[in-house]
C-alpha cells in the first residue's frame, strides 16, 4: 500500500488566523538519511484567513507528494495582503497558487517559478486583486482562467490581478502567460527569450484581459509596480529600479533623489558595490539579496533607501 497519502494536505509552514506575522530565509533540504531527491512531505508555505503575512527569501522544492486535491503547492496563499518576496519554487506540482474569494491584495515580488508540473496559478474561487511582480517563470508559467475542477468547483479564479514585468527563460512554454479572468484582468510588460501571452473569451470572460507590452518588458517604466507603489505610498522617491538581474544580483538605478547606503555586509561580496552619491548616475551590483523596506529600519539587511540629505 502507497502510504503517501497519510501526508495529504500537510504543510511545513502554515499561518492560520494571524496578523502580521513573517517568515524569512527559510530552505527545505533533503534528509541526509532518506532515500530520493526528495525534500518535503506535501506542502511547503500556506497562509490560511491570515493578514498582512510577510515571506521572503524562502526556497521550497522537490516535495514526496503531489497527488489531487491540495498537494504538492510550495507556496499556497489563502490570506490577504500578504507579500512574498525574492523567494523560489522549485520542481514541484503548483510553485505559487491563490485560491479562496477572501485572498486579494496580495504580492508576489521578484520570485522564481521553475518546473512546476501545473501552472503557477489563480487557482480558484474568484480570489481578487493580486499581483504578480517581476516573475521570472523557468520551464513554468502563469495562468489565470476557468477551472472546471474541485469538489466544490473552483470557477472563476480571480478578477483584476496584475502580471506585470514577467520575464520568461528559453525552457519555459510560448506563452508564459495565460489570462482569462472574469470581467477584466492586466497583462503588463513580459520579456526572455519566450514571452508570449495568451488571452480571449472563453467561458463567459469577455471583455478580453487588458494587454501591453508583450515581449518589451525590457523597458517597462515603473520596472516593479509594487516598489512604484510603495515609494509614492511613503515619499522615498522612485525605488522602481531596483530589480534582480540573476540568482544572487541585484541593479540599483539611477536617482536625482534617492541615495543608496550600505547597511550591513551579510555577504562578502557586498562591499564590491559601488555607491551612489546623492544625484549621480552611477550603478552598482550587490550580490547579498535585498530586503527593502525604507519604512521599517529593522528589517533591513544589507542596502536602505535614504531621501537625498
Amino acid at each position: 500500500m502507497n502510504k503517501s497519502a497519510e501526508v495529504h494536505n500537510s504543510n511545513l509552514i502554515e499561518f492560520r488566523h494571524v496578523l502580521n506575522c513573517w517568515a524569512q530565509r527559510i530552505t527545505s533540504v533533503r534528509h541526509p538519511g532518506k532515500v530520493g531527491d526528495l525534500y518535503m512531505l506535501s506542502m511547503g508555505l500556506m497562509t490560511y484567513f491570515s493578514r498582512g503575512v510577510t515571506v521572503r527569501e524562502c526556497v521550497f522544492l522537490k516535495p514526496l507528494y503531489e497527488g489531487g486535491g491540495g498537494n504538492g503547492y510550495m507556496f499556497r496563499l489563502r490570506g490577504n495582503n500578504g507579500l512574498y518576496q525574492d523567494c523560489e519554487a522549485i520542481d514541484s506540482r503548483h510553485s505559487f497558487s491563490f485560491f479562496s474569494m477572501w485572498t486579494s491584495g496580495n504580492v508576489v515580488h521578484r520570485c522564481l517559478a521553475r518546473d512546476g508540473r501545473l501552472s503557477t496559478d489563480l487557482h480558484g474561487h474568484l480570489s481578487m486583486a493580486n499581483l504578480f511582480d517581476c516573475t521570472t517563470v523557468d520551464r513554468d508559467d502563469l495562468q489565470s482562467e476557468y477551472r472546471p475542477f474541485g469538489t466544490v468547483i473552483h470557477g472563476h479564479t480571480t478578477t483584476e490581478s496584475v502580471f506585470w514585468n514577467t520575464y520568461g527563460t528559453s525552457v519555459s512554454p510560448a506563452n508564459i502567460i495565460e489570462s482569462r479572468q472574469w470581467g477584466l484582468g492586466y497583462v503588463v510588460g513580459t520579456s526572455g527569450p519566450q514571452d508570449g501571452v495568451s488571452l480571449g473569451t472563453a467561458d463567459n470572460t469577455a471583455p478580453e484581459d487588458f494587454l501591453e507590452g508583450e515581449g518589451l518588458g525590457a523597458g517597462l517604466e515603473p520596472r516593479s509596480l509594487y516598489l512604484d507603489q510603495l515609494a509614492r505610498r511613503i515619499g522615498v522617491g522612485s525605488l522602481s529600479g531596483l530589480q534582480r538581474t540573476n540568482a544572487v544580483g541585484y541593479t540599483f538605478p539611477s536617482s536625482t533623489g534617492v541615495t543608496y547606503e550600505l547597511q550591513s555586509t551579510l555577504d562578502t561580496n557586498a562591499s564590491s558595490v559601488n555607491w551612489i552619491s546623492t544625484g549621480a548616475r552611477t550603478s552598482g551590483d550587490g550580490s547579498q539579496r535585498v530586503l527593502l523596506d525604507p519604512a521599517r529600519p529593522s528589517t533591513q539587511k544589507t542596502f536602505r533607501v535614504t531621501t537625498a540629505p
